[in-house]
């Protein structure tokens, strides 16, 4: 049964009973090439992300990343029967992509070779040429990109379009603003979380351990990185290869500032998070001459210590 729910666009179920399940990805890239050159709507078809990449290339658990270029692509995102001449499939769904806001249709085929597909129309190159920041097509196109089916000669203007898109883009260093908007944020929510393992609601504390507080760790470690390396180091995005760019002391301090399930465990973590936070901060703003909240944040140190380590 199929439903539409809200973004999200469901299909269960194994179709292509006849078909056996592929044997590599591989294999089932020269499906979809093969059933893509037979479908006229679809006029090229490029293979994006680890299995196109120049660097950090696709391992064994990389999936594939497709890009449709299409007549009708809202007719291939939203149906699913054309997947079963592609392989059995286990489940599918759509979700926004995380850039450019266009939607992808994730595809879990059996033998679990999982598939992002993006379909967009046919003028996708007036989304290209000038619409999407040099970052986003950066982090799409220029870690990596291969036609492998152009109909109608679209790779000459594609290649015009993303001209230089290979470099790394320089990001610019937060403001005064932006950085002690998210130190406050962060200082906010220690204490807010702090509270919540208090009062015995864990499953709210480690929600804003592991969610929250964590990405905006991430925020910090990436100006931490570019400050110290230079506008161009690459920081890649989402935390994609945390462990290769960032701070080798943050990446061991990160195992201290996981928690289970529990009370006590939750208490060491955020502790943990605060001062590998408050560490990373500090010589963030060393580097870029930014102020930091010193008093305040000493002051919720203080704080912290004390309802972390007192017990009901």
């Amino acid at each position: 049964m199929v439903r539409i729910l809200g973004v999200n666009y469901y299909s269960n179920g194994l179709g292509g009973d006849s078909m056996e399940a592929p044997s590599s990805y591989e294999e089932l890239l020269a499906r979809f090439l093969e059933w893509a050159r037979n479908e006229d709507s679809v006029r090229a078809l490029l293979v994006l992300g680890s299995r196109a990449r120049k660097g950090e290339s696709a391992d064994q658990w990389a999936d594939l990343d497709l890009l449709l270029i299409a007549k009708n692509p809202q007719l291939i995102l939203y149906e699913t029967e054309w997947l079963d001449s592609i392989s059995p499939f286990l489940l599918s769904f759509v979700e926004p992509t995380a850039v450019a806001d266009q939607l992808e249709r994730r595809v879990l085929f059996e033998g679990m070779y999982d598939v992002d597909l993006s379909v967009v129309s046919v003028d996708i190159f007036d989304l290209l040429e000038g619409r999407l920041p040099r970052e986003n097509l950066f982090n799409v196109f220029g870690r990596g990109h291969r036609v492998v089916l152009d109909k109608d000669g679209r790779e000459e203007r594609l290649s015009s379009a993303l001209e230089g898109i290979d470099m790394i883009p320089a990001r610019a260093s937060p403001s005064k603003e932006e950085y002690l908007g998210v130190v406050n944020d962060f200082l906010y929510h220690v204490v807010w979380t702090a509270k919540h393992i208090r009062r015995g609601e864990l499953f709210w504390a480690k929600r804003s351990l592991d969610c929250h507080l964590m990405l905006i760790v991430l925020q910090m470690l990436e100006w931490h990185a570019r400050a110290v390396h230079g506008p161009e180091y690459d920081t890649w995005f989402r935390g994609r290869f945390l462990e290769k760019w960032a701070d080798s002391k943050a990446i061991a301090d990160l195992r201290e500032a996981s928690a289970r399930y529990d009370d006590g465990e939750l208490r060491g973590g955020l502790s943990a998070l605060f001062k590998l936070f408050q560490r990373v901060a500090t010589e963030t703003c060393e580097k870029l001459s930014l102020p930091y909240p010193q008093s305040e944040s000493q002051t919720i140190a203080d704080w912290l210590e004390g309802c972390l380590t007192v017990r009901l």
